[in-house]
């Protein structure tokens, strides 16, 4: 668990961002160089605050725009990537790993995580924002006090309100919220990625997807090309490999165990195709600096 200021670098020149409890960081002006500047998988649940400004953002296969006094929700596992922005683009985040949502579970009403997958961005007022900005610097406040005894239990029960608060917030404002209703192709495409991250550790043909979803491998194959633009094969590796370099750049694991933990029949195999998509064999990607 960490907290982040205003001046460092959250990508740190890599792919991904693994929180094995919770990142939440100071007031960011976002930078041209960095921040999703490349497709990025969050390990767990991300709040997105925008406080000034304006970004576009490319979840999965959707673009979708973050304004100034809006709140973007990103679930676990989704494919991240910043398209654009304005120049004052200012945000505040709050990342929870999965270890830290397990234990805040009963405390959330999941119904809204279907809701967030259809419209991760909802419109506050400016007094609705202010109110949660003043949970977020508690947040911080109450983190920097690490001498004091219980800061971490303290920490987790106000993160455990600004999520309550946010979910209330998001039930408040859901009239106003655009009634996005996906066609027979993106609905298609939606539920291709809910199989897709349930199952890309160990699944990783066309044919698995396509049996899952009632299709023929063809028919799948020519909504998600036609939906994404990009072929189904594509996006199994591009989470295959997302996954690989999390483990790679933040656990102890081996190169071993991560090829098992992906189901690769061998690490030689695991070593050939991580290097035929990154251009370098797994232990170079893990100690570049």
């Amino acid at each position: 668990m960490r907290i982040v200021s205003k001046s460092d670098n959250l990508h740190n020149n890599t792919d991904t961002i693994s929180v094995d409890n919770f990142i939440v960081t100071d007031e960011i002006k976002v930078s041209d160089r960095i921040f999703l500047s490349k497709s990025t998988v969050f390990d767990g649940l991300t709040y997105l605050i925008c406080l000034r400004g304006s970004g576009k953002l490319k979840i999965n296969y959707r673009e979708i725009t973050i304004s100034a006094n809006q709140v973007m929700i990103i679930l676990p596992y989704h494919i991240v990537k910043k398209i654009e922005q304005s120049d004052e683009f200012c945000i505040a985040a709050i990342f929870l790993g999965n270890d830290f949502m397990t234990n805040m579970v009963n405390s959330i009403n999941l119904v809204n995580a279907f809701h967030f997958s259809k419209n991760p961005v909802a419109t506050f007022t400016e007094e609705q924002v202010k109110e949660l900005m003043e949970f977020h610097m508690l947040i911080l406040k109450r983190y920097k006090k690490l001498n004091s005894p219980y800061t971490m239990e303290s920490v987790s029960t106000l993160i455990k309100a600004f999520m309550l608060e946010v979910s209330s917030l998001y039930r408040l404002n859901r009239s106003s919220l655009p009634n996005y209703m996906p066609s027979r192709h993106e609905k298609i495409t939606e539920d291709f990625f809910r199989m897709l991250i349930l199952n890309f550790k160990s699944q990783r043909t066309v044919k698995f997807y396509a049996d899952k979803l009632c299709f023929t491998p063809k028919y799948l194959s020519s909504v998600i090309k036609k939906i994404t633009g990009h072929t189904i094969q594509e996006w199994i590796n591009e989470l295959v490999i997302l996954h690989a370099k999390t483990l790679l750049k933040t656990t102890d694991m081996t190169v071993l165990q991560i090829s098992e933990e992906l189901n690769f029949s061998n690490p030689s195999f695991f070593g050939r195709f991580f290097k035929q998509y990154t251009g370098r064999t797994p232990l170079k990607f893990k100690y570049a600096k």
